[in-house]
């Protein structure tokens, strides 16, 4: 995805438009963009978070492995920060 469409997207994004525009600059130059496959982990249970995502399309499930199953414990959809 090219930059200007990242800041496109971030400034589509209700809870954080109203940043000047100078520190969403900021953040697409210093930023950086993941791509991932259907089903692929973003992290795993227990792991410490060292980084703020911010989806920009798609959409992400939050699992849980309960009784050997995973159960879906939530959707993020584009415009969700974790």
């Amino acid at each position: 995805m090219e930059k200007e469409q990242v800041k496109a997207k971030l400034l589509e994004i209700e809870s954080i438009n109203w940043i000047p525009e100078r520190e969403i600059d900021w953040l697409v130059e210093k930023g950086e963009v993941q791509t991932f496959q259907d089903g692929e982990n973003l992290f795993e249970v227990g792991e410490k978070p060292t980084k703020m995502s911010i989806i920009l399309q798609g959409r992400v499930r939050i699992c849980l492995l309960q009784n050997g199953a995973l159960k879906e414990t939530d959707i993020l959809l584009a415009g969700n920060i974790t």
